[in-house]
């Protein structure tokens, strides 16, 4: 959402004067944006579903299964349910570790650059549709106005200065 709106600013910034330009950038721009969200969605929820398979490198496992033994007194470290909570102990601390990795990469992935990218194609294509790049560059009533005002008043000057 906040991708989409700074884009969207950036659009009107840059198309303010060309409305219809504008109107068809922002179309884009909230389609582009909520497919990027699908796939981006879709991705961490493969993630997750990978997560319920329990697995992990053996030298990742070892060294928090040792951190987790040795949080515990070893009093509570002689029954087999103890032992058990310290390897799930363990497996959350990896699969907490590898979510937080991975959650920040998808998104800057499919939110940022690739958003970014596929804009970039979209609104390449737009301004080349030959058939609609005249209405999409016919500029607003103000600016046309200002402009106008604007030849009138240098052809003014360069009257009065001859």
């Amino acid at each position: 959402e906040i991708t989409r709106d700074i884009f969207m600013v950036v659009a009107e910034q840059h198309f303010s004067a060309f409305s219809n330009l504008f109107k068809a950038a922002k179309v884009i721009i909230a389609n582009m944006s909520n497919k990027q969200e699908t796939e981006a969605e879709k991705l961490l929820q493969a993630q997750i579903k990978i997560e319920c398979v329990v697995y992990s490198q053996d030298s990742p496992y070892n060294d928090s299964l040792f951190k987790a033994k040795n949080n515990i007194p070893n009093a509570l470290a002689n029954g087999s349910i103890q032992e058990m909570s310290y390897h799930l102990q363990a497996y959350y601390k990896i699969v907490s570790h590898r979510l937080a990795d991975q959650i920040p990469l998808v998104i800057r992935c499919y939110i940022l650059n690739e958003f970014a990218d596929k804009l970039r194609i979209d609104m390449l294509q737009l301004i080349q549709d030959k058939d609609r790049i005249n209405v999409y560059l016919m500029e607003d009533e103000d600016s046309q106005r200002k402009r106008d005002d604007l030849k009138r008043k240098i052809d003014r000057l360069r009257k009065a200065q001859k």
